[in-house]
């Protein structure tokens, strides 16, 4: 009887102690946004020392041709998705499959007008219009679902625009969202915007590919390199070009600096 009471007193610990250990982790571990996917090598550290790369991929959606070799390469890029193109649906069932990071590239009002198409725009200006605008953003959500974020498609106009963004950040907060400021315009206010609002914003460092020519792309992406070696961290963004996918095909088979998901660079600068 009394070897009995041992035994279950024993299991009683045990069980005590493994409660007591999971709770200690669900308190200490980083908060994440739900919508992120869990990959291998997200919690990598990135400083000047072990510095870091993320590469997002724009413009997905318009089709899955030039999506589907991105995908085959062995490493976590980033992908923004447009809410309403004709193949959003079969591209984010596609990258989820992969266990690649998504964002909503929302359409974000320009300088040049002759860019702004049919599709539901965030404008600057508006007025009166808060409800219609949450109810565009809301829908541009749903198309995009497990986005982490955001990022703008276009905007250089929106993003200079501080009123225009309060409503936007504002929305993006009550939804976990993170921002990424695509810095069309060198005048973006969108990250200085976000902190007010509490949501954690990043800017993109380098542009792979404005020049398509593929020296150019090579040149775009060791000055990413240089940029991270120095600060330790880097964001690029690229499109679905075919230049751009035979670079980064060759360029990553033989990256001195490890590419990681976007959710890590976040981790890096606002979970220190």
């Amino acid at each position: 009887m009394k070897h009995r009471a041992i035994f279950q007193y024993g299991i009683l610990a045990i069980f005590v102690f493994l409660a007591l250990s999971s709770l200690g982790y669900l308190i200490l571990m980083p908060r994440l946004n739900p919508r992120v996917q869990p990959q291998a090598n997200m919690m990598a550290s990135c400083s000047s020392r072990n510095p870091c790369l993320a590469i997002i991929i724009d413009d997905i959606g318009r089709e899955v041709t030039s999506l589907q070799p991105l995908l085959a390469l062995d490493v976590p890029l980033t992908f923004a998705v447009l809410p309403h193109a004709d193949q959003t649906r079969k591209s984010i069932e596609l990258i989820r499959k992969a266990r690649r990071e998504v964002l909503l590239h929302l359409p974000m009002q320009p300088e040049v007008s002759s860019k702004i198409t049919d599709e539901p725009i965030i404008f600057s200006g508006e007025t009166g219009a808060a409800d219609e605008q949450q109810r565009v953003l809301d829908n541009c959500l749903a198309n995009v679902p497990f986005a982490m974020g955001f990022n703008n498609h276009m905007g250089s106009a929106l993003t200079q625009d501080p009123a225009a963004l309060k409503p936007l950040l504002a929305w993006a907060h009550s939804r976990g969202l993170m921002a990424l400021d695509s810095r069309t315009s060198a005048n973006s206010v969108l990250c200085r915007v976000a902190q007010h609002h509490q949501v954690p914003c990043l800017q993109r460092d380098v542009f792979l590919d404005n020049d398509s020519d593929p020296s150019a792309i090579r040149k775009q992406f060791e000055e990413g390199i240089a940029v991270a070696r120095k600060r330790g961290t880097a964001i690029l963004i690229g499109h679905p070009r075919e230049n751009t996918i035979q670079i980064l095909a060759n360029q990553l088979r033989d990256s001195p600096i490890p590419i990681v998901p976007l959710s890590t660079l976040y981790r890096a600068h606002f979970q220190k």
